[in-house]
């Protein structure tokens, strides 16, 4: 589906430990109104979770969230940039949680 890029910067993030355990705690960011903040939260649970562990999570929620906020520059089917979507992604964050 073209979306590598996404995978490798959520993969990549998830596996920074001050970003990763502010997303664990649902109550950090539960008061914003951001589609890509809430649903990279949930996902960031569902990779790190204890009890539901799988050998594979699917970021769909969290690309269909991408498409929307960025009006579709970062879209299923559509190869990207990992820089470019890096730089947009972390101030979408930025932003959401204002």
């Amino acid at each position: 589906n073209k979306t590598d890029f996404v995978n490798v910067v959520v993969h990549a993030l998830c596996h920074v430990r001050h970003l990763r355990d502010f997303f664990l705690v649902r109550e950090n960011y539960s008061d914003s109104s951001s589609r890509v903040v809430q649903t990279f939260g949930a996902l960031v649970c569902k990779i790190w979770s204890s009890r539901k562990f799988k050998g594979s999570v699917s970021p769909h929620e969290l690309v269909q969230a991408i498409s929307i906020a960025s009006k579709k520059r970062f879209q299923i089917g559509t190869q990207s940039d990992c820089i470019h979507f890096l730089a947009w992604f972390l101030n979408e964050l930025h932003k959401g949680l204002g």
